[in-house]
């Protein structure tokens, strides 16, 4: 293990180019799917506030 960490602490080429591979994947994908992207990201938003809606109501159920 101390064998690798000792080669990703001198190779910065190699976080450099992670870095630049991840902001262009990021960009891509914005680019091509962007479509399909907003399709299905607003389904999981939507969902996740019904459901904390649903959550914060819960504790008033039960006082009854």
């Amino acid at each position: 293990m101390k064998k690798i960490y000792n080669w990703l602490k001198k190779d910065d080429n190699l976080w450099l180019t992670l870095v630049i591979l991840g902001i262009l994947a990021i960009i891509i994908g914005v680019v091509f799917f962007w479509d399909w992207f907003w399709a299905h990201i607003l389904k999981w938003i939507i969902i996740y506030f019904i459901l904390k809606f649903i959550f914060t109501l819960k504790p008033y159920w039960y006082k009854e």
